[in-house]
């Protein structure tokens, strides 16, 4: 069966070379592969021919889009489709429908990516636009954590009720306090996600009132069943806070609280604890927790040595905090107290005489009061910089100590710089002077390199991928120039993992009118303000204006000729036939003349049925995931994971077009009747590609194998290469 599909492949491809070239107009005289099927093509190819974290576009390019004076246009479809999807989800979560937000990580992430390169101001977007697309980002985050704390709180009830019907109070107690930090996560979160829309409306003219509206409706839903629940399983309680002592309070004078727990009719509470929580400032966040536990006469006494306040008159906040199985519920108090301010002693031990670029810079610190008595103080803040810039921090322990260490940023320029360790300096309860050593930061040398290549044949356009590293590290944040013969085009950032990939525009000086020129591509980085040393790369690429694309190399050269000399067309038959000829022989050879399973060969891209009625996997992946376990052989784990995305699209026989991105073909294919291993196989490997190719994440050998083998799993192979037939639904 082989022998005979191969045969009659080979005898099409005869024949298809003695049909007359494409015309001028770009017509066959006789039919051919169509313009989807040649974009559809040229994808796979693009995301074959990235290595190492890059991959083929997604879509047109921001810059191509703005030469059709449709930015705007597209801005609008993307912000609209987004709108509709939060609006989607925000009335699923009212209702209970969860799945109603499964779009999120899905067209909304999408969308989202596209919004973001057609907004960039290199693409003609604002400052406005830019605000807009941070303001997306934030909304999708926060109306995701809404969702998953809503259903979290809805399931948390349902045990709840359960636990009330069976009578495990102890259970029901417990529950109905989850239900009540959950309440203030709901509340926090809802007021996030109404802020955020609200924003995105005044930014971008897109109404988002009724995710607001849904958002509001929920969250009241959620107090109403909280204040229920605490209503008919908790009894309140009272804490009392005094003063043991009057004056002020410092970090040598600590400050003694005494107090007791009692509910409301004055029965002592004799168990939980009581927490003192301040912060720098009214309204700060809490920065400090002391706690004591009640005893058994439900008395408490707590001490607290200020170090992070700021000094002068201070309100300090005195919570019972019950176990959580008690029926008991929290309670507040306050207590007032003047804080005075203490100059503490900063010891820092050795730290390094010099760096470069991702050394280690650690430094270990103590701070104690002075005098005769010296005391270590707990919980002082402490900042490591190099030249002024912040690397690390810490606080002390119940001994005074700190360690403080980090890496050696890009962003400090090379030569004599200062390391220094210190804290607050005035307006806190503690201050210290502080530390500062000399430092030489030395450069370190890059690595750099680029990839170019044309987008299509005939644009001027060309995609530039590579990546900047140092010792053997990808290095984030850098700005790269690219330049086309001698002419800068664009800059480039690099992401977290050193990558970049970015579309520049050919000068019309550059491009040519007709055939092919060579142009002169080079990606740069200058190294100025850092401590990496500059790095250049160069590559010639050959522009076509029309015929194939340069990156088909010789082959495109070879099919230009042809198609501009009639006599080889006809030659071109001939060798066909002996081509013919060499398969049939090289069969015999590879099969020994035994028949081949017809099983195991699979049908083709469609979807053809097999004898017995069941649908074998795409035609041809069985190479493909040859070439994937090659690429992970050769320790390309990148390459070895886009190979992997585009053998499952080649392989499943799922109807697709050109356009379609990667969570639209997983969409496709659930609705295809595909088995449940097979779509999470899918899922696996789509979510890699995903990090690989638009995240900028640089897979290492275990995610790449694990890539290999969910490949394995959505083709249905075996290890040995066979097809695996699907089970009958």
């Amino acid at each position: 069966m082989r022998r005979r599909v191969v045969l009659v492949l080979v005898l099409a491809l005869a024949l298809a070379s003695i049909v007359p070239p494409v015309s001028a107009a770009g017509a066959s005289t006789s039919g051919g592969a169509g313009p989807g099927e040649v974009a559809a093509l040229d994808s796979h190819v693009g995301a074959l021919q990235a290595e190492n974290n890059t991959t083929a576009v997604r879509h047109r390019d921001p810059e191509e889009t703005d030469q059709n004076g449709d930015l705007a246009a597209v801005r609008g479809q993307l912000a609209g489709r987004m709108g509709e999807i939060t609006v989607d989800c925000s009335e699923g979560i009212r209702i209970g429908n969860y799945d109603a937000c499964e779009e999120l990580n899905g067209s909304y992430s999408d969308a989202l990516s596209k919004y973001v390169d057609v907004t960039g101001r290199d693409a003609g977007g604002t400052e406005n636009d830019s605000e807009s697309a941070e303001s997306y980002r934030d909304l999708q985050e926060q109306q995701q954590e809404f969702a998953n704390e809503t259903q979290q709180f809805r399931q948390t009830y349902r045990e709840y009720r359960e636990a009330r019907r069976n009578g495990n109070t102890t259970r029901a107690r417990r529950l109905a306090r989850e239900l009540l930090e959950l309440q203030g996560s709901i509340q926090r979160t809802g007021t996030n996600v109404s802020r955020t829309s609200n924003d995105i409306g005044n930014q971008t003219g897109v109404s988002l009132v009724a995710v607001r509206q849904n958002t509001a409706a929920v969250t009241a839903n959620v107090t109403n069943t909280t204040n229920t629940v605490v209503t008919a399983v908790f009894v309140p309680t009272t804490v009392t806070a005094t003063r043991e002592t009057q004056g002020n309070v410092s970090a040598r004078d600590r400050l003694v609280v005494t107090g007791q727990v009692r509910m409301a009719n004055g029965t002592m509470v004799r168990n939980g604890s009581v927490v003192l929580a301040t912060g720098p400032g009214r309204g700060s966040r809490v920065v400090d927790r002391t706690r004591v536990t009640v005893d058994e006469s439900g008395s408490y006494r707590l001490t607290y040595r200020p170090t992070t306040i700021r000094t002068g008159d201070r309100t300090l906040s005195v919570w019972y905090r019950p176990p959580a199985t008690s029926v008991y519920l929290p309670a507040n108090e306050t207590v007032d107290a003047t804080v005075e301010g203490v100059r503490a002693t900063l010891s820092v031990g050795e730290t390094p005489g010099s760096l470069r670029y991702r050394d280690r810079v650690r430094a270990v610190a103590s701070v104690t009061t002075d005098g005769s008595e010296p005391i270590d103080l707990q919980g002082v803040p402490l900042r490591l910089r190099v030249d002024g810039r912040t690397l690390g921090e810490a606080r002390t322990n119940a001994t005074g100590a700190a360690v403080l260490e980090s890496r050696l940023p890009a962003g400090i320029a090379p030569g004599d710089r200062t390391l220094t360790v210190a804290g607050a300096t005035r307006n806190r309860a503690v201050t210290v002077d502080a530390v500062r050593r000399s430092v030489r930061v030395a450069p370190t040398e890059t690595a750099l390199d680029a990839r170019a290549v044309q987008t299509a044949v005939g644009e001027r356009l060309v995609r530039v991928v590579g990546r900047l590293q140092a010792d053997g590290q990808g290095v984030p944040g850098q700005e790269l120039e690219v330049r086309v013969d001698g002419r800068l085009v664009r800059t480039i950032e690099t992401n977290a993992t050193g990558y970049y990939r970015g579309t520049v525009t050919v000068p019309n000086a550059s491009f040519p009118a007709t055939g092919s020129e060579q142009v002169g591509v080079v990606v740069a980085f200058d190294g100025a303000g850092t401590n990496l040393e500059a790095a250049r790369v160069r590559q010639q690429l050959t522009m076509r204006s029309g015929g194939t694309a340069s990156s088909e190399g010789a082959f495109g050269r070879a099919v230009g000729f042809v198609e501009s000399n009639p006599a080889v067309v006809a030659a071109g038959g001939i060798l066909s036939i002996l081509l013919v000829a060499g398969v049939f022989v090289l069969l015999r050879r590879r099969d020994g003349g035994e028949t081949v399973d017809d099983a195991a060969v699979g049908a083709g891209y469609s979807g053809e049925s097999s004898d017995d009625g069941g649908t074998v996997g795409g035609g041809g992946h069985g190479l493909g995931v040859e070439a994937v376990q090659e690429a992970l052989s050769d320790g390309a784990y990148a390459r070895a994971v886009l190979s992997g995305y585009a053998a499952v699209r080649r392989g499943l026989p799922v109807t697709e077009g050109s356009s379609v991105t990667h969570w639209e073909f997983y969409r496709r294919a659930s609705e295809a009747g595909l088995s449940e291993a097979q779509l999470e196989a899918l899922r696996d490997v789509t979510e890699a590609f995903e990090q690989v190719s638009f995240a900028g994440r640089a897979p290492d050998e275990s995610e790449a194998a694990s890539v290999v083998e969910a490949v394995r799993n959505a083709l249905g192979e075996r290890e040995g290469g066979s097809v695996t037939e699907p089970a009958d639904d």
